[in-house]
């Protein structure tokens, strides 16, 4: 049998079906419940404005960077002090955040979760940003 060929779109919708989302109104309510912030995005796109408190790191550099982050650098066991802490990703919409999600997962993270829409939704929602 065949596996059916996904396009990115399609990809992204299924892989959404093995990892929690969170609403942007969900992350304003209780921010302090998400004490790592990521945002995925790349560079150019910090420009226009992160949530407070996000570290940034591009997706395609997640799984070799997470343990340099600097809320990281000075803890002795940085994965396993990452494991105990949820985890919010984001990008723009919300796809890169769900792939970055579906990956941490296969690492071994359980506490993680993906902004719904992004932070163009959050945006939409009045979600704070702050320009590095």
């Amino acid at each position: 049998m065949q596996n059916k060929i996904l396009g990115y779109p399609q990809y992204v919708q299924q892989l959404k079906q093995e990892i929690t989302e969170i609403s942007p109104n969900t992350y304003l309510q209780s921010t302090s419940r998400y004490p790592i912030l990521i945002d995925v995005r790349e560079p150019q796109e910090y420009q226009s404005g992160i949530l407070p408190g996000a570290q940034m790191i591009p997706r395609g550099l997640l799984e070799a960077k997470l343990i340099e982050m600097p809320i990281c650098k000075e803890r002795s066991q940085p994965l396993e002090w990452l494991a105990e802490n949820n985890i919010l990703l984001y990008c723009h919409t919300g796809s890169r955040s769900a792939l970055a999600a579906h990956s941490l997962q296969k690492m071994g993270f359980n506490k993680v979760y993906s902004l719904a829409g992004g932070i163009e939704k959050g945006r939409e929602l009045d979600l704070p940003t702050v320009v590095k």
